[in-house]
């Protein structure tokens, strides 16, 4: 019995032959798991690290440093706000607000990154085989002169 599978043509996308969409699928649910708890910020980064890669036509590393030297530069600035209106606020309360901004810098970047899986369908199931057919022939038209 011969085997079918030798006479089919492979037609994966670039996602599907480096299997980048199960991967970023994982480390999404990850993310979405880890939302409210300790590990959220890395799990985020994980996800970062995971999607950050230069795919065919577009630089995916390159937007999302952009995103992120962003968003450290709005929460930066934002601690420096609070911490000029509080001044006396005790050590663990500025330690408590640092990390309330962590968590709120990493749901923005998640935010991001969720927006850029979509905008650019990094999920969408691809078809990694499609069985051959036959090509058409052409035939030359003819003319009747009559």
């Amino acid at each position: 019995m011969e085997n079918k599978k030798d006479d089919v043509l492979s037609t994966a996308s670039f996602f599907d032959k480096m299997d980048w969409r199960r991967n970023i699928q994982f480390h999404l649910d990850n993310a979405i798991k880890d939302r409210h708890t300790n590990h959220y910020p890395e799990a985020v980064n994980a996800l970062y690290d995971c999607v950050a890669a230069e795919y065919p036509g577009f630089s995916a590393k390159k937007a999302l440093a952009q995103a992120r030297k962003r968003l450290e530069e709005k929460y930066t600035h934002v601690e420096k706000l609070w911490l000029e209106q509080n001044p006396t606020k005790r050590r663990a309360q500025k330690y408590l607000y640092h990390g309330h901004l962590k968590q709120e810098m990493c749901y923005d970047l998640f935010s991001f990154i969720i927006n850029l899986i979509a905008s650019k369908r990094m999920l969408l199931l691809g078809v990694k085989s499609v069985e051959t057919g036959q090509q058409i022939e052409y035939e030359e038209p003819t003319e009747d002169k009559e």
